[in-house]
């Protein structure tokens, strides 16, 4: 995978500098212009040719930023399920979780399987007395800003759950079924929201799960070089398509800057 990654990234730098030479200031004497592009006396592309070539790069870009993404959620499914890491849906942009279990019975499945192992694990909360007490503060706080009482409530609950671990041998395995119940639902509606969305060739987002420069991202590149490969090629073609939008606005608002900025360069070496 590595020395693919690399030949992959040496092609797309080559582009990228293709682009480059073709998009510079003053054009290379060997170099004939393309007959869709338009360039001005000096050889550098103006107007359209400009535009044809922002064009041909948002091309590009749209699709390394799609292999990118799909990369990125390959590497992280196969990431989370070994870790065992219960990854938080509910920030997935676009999830409708009814509307998934009425259409995707095994993710309907999952979660008739959660909804038994959590009221499995509320039972055994029960037994303690003190549960209906903390738990009518926790619902009486909902909405409510009182970080102190809020801290309180956070506090008795600890105390009861170690109560209940030193005293109900019950305990521990009721909450681990219902922690493996919840990540199994959730790698499952994961796995669905990538592969759908990769069929209709749309972006997932990855910044509600995942964020540049955390533990979990730096996993993931050493996984796989070619995610940061990717994230490389992308900086450079999108600075260049910065260049060339920058240069086609100064010719729309600004032309004497264009024109003098040509001139400027003086006599080329033959």
């Amino acid at each position: 995978m590595k020395m693919k990654a690399m030949t992959l990234f040496s092609k797309q730098v080559l582009l990228a500098l293709l682009l480059m030479t073709a998009a510079g200031a003053v054009a290379q004497p060997a170099q004939p212009a393309q007959p869709t592009e338009s360039r001005s006396k000096t050889g550098a592309l103006t107007g359209d040719g400009l535009r044809s070539r922002i064009v041909k790069l948002d091309e590009v870009i749209r699709r390394l930023d799609l292999q990118l993404n799909r990369l990125t959620w390959k590497v992280y499914l196969d990431y989370a399920e070994q870790a065992r890491i219960t990854p938080k849906v509910f920030s997935l942009p676009g999830l409708n979780y009814a509307r998934l279990r009425d259409t995707v019975p095994a993710i309907d499945q999952l979660g008739e399987r959660l909804r038994a192992a959590s009221e499995a694990y509320t039972a055994i909360l029960r037994t303690d007395p003190q549960y209906d007490t903390i738990h009518q503060e926790y619902v009486a706080l909902r909405g409510v800003k009182d970080p102190e009482r809020e801290s309180a409530n956070k506090m008795h609950y600890n105390q009861m759950y170690a109560r209940l671990r030193a005293g109900n041998p019950d305990y521990e395995p009721a909450l681990e079924r219902k922690r493996e119940a919840e990540r199994q639902r959730n790698m499952a509606i994961l796995r669905y929201m990538v592969d759908y969305y990769g069929t209709k060739g749309w972006i997932l987002s990855t910044d509600p799960l995942l964020s540049r420069f955390t533990s979990a991202w730096k996993e993931l590149e050493g996984r796989c070089p070619e995610i940061g490969l990717l994230q490389d090629e992308l900086s450079q073609l999108r600075r260049l398509r910065r260049e060339l939008n920058e240069r086609l606005l100064r010719e729309q608002f600004n032309p004497g800057c264009v024109a003098d900025t040509a001139a400027s360069a003086g006599p080329q070496e033959e």
